[in-house]
């Protein structure tokens, strides 16, 4: 079974009040969510836990949500996601390049 935008979204905000509470955590009682960090955080959590089910190693799933950050960034988080975990159903893990990773000073 591949993973659909779609299928993401329903499967986050069907629990995303569960998915939210560890990152809610020792807020002040007063504080409020913005309704687009809400489901952003959530699904953030969902694709950990995800990832943690279908992979079998953990250094595979660091890799992919390191991939999911870096693609965030600049495309949709549903597509990325979805585009991570579909990465591991079709066996097309990215390889973790040593010479990307620049350090300064």
């Amino acid at each position: 079974m591949r993973y659909t935008v779609a299928l993401i979204k329903r499967s986050v905000e069907s629990d995303i009040d569960r998915l939210f509470a560890p990152w809610a955590v020792g807020r002040p009682e007063n504080w409020s969510v913005c309704s687009t960090t809400k489901p952003l955080i959530a699904l953030h959590y969902w694709l950990k836990e995800e990832l943690d089910i279908i992979c079998d190693d953990s250094s595979t799933v660091r890799l992919l949500l390191q991939k999911y950050n870096r693609l965030s960034r600049s495309h949709d988080l549903w597509e990325s996601a979805c585009e991570c975990l579909n990465d591991v159903i079709d066996d097309t893990i990215p390889e973790f390049d040593s010479r990307r990773c620049r350090r300064w000073g």
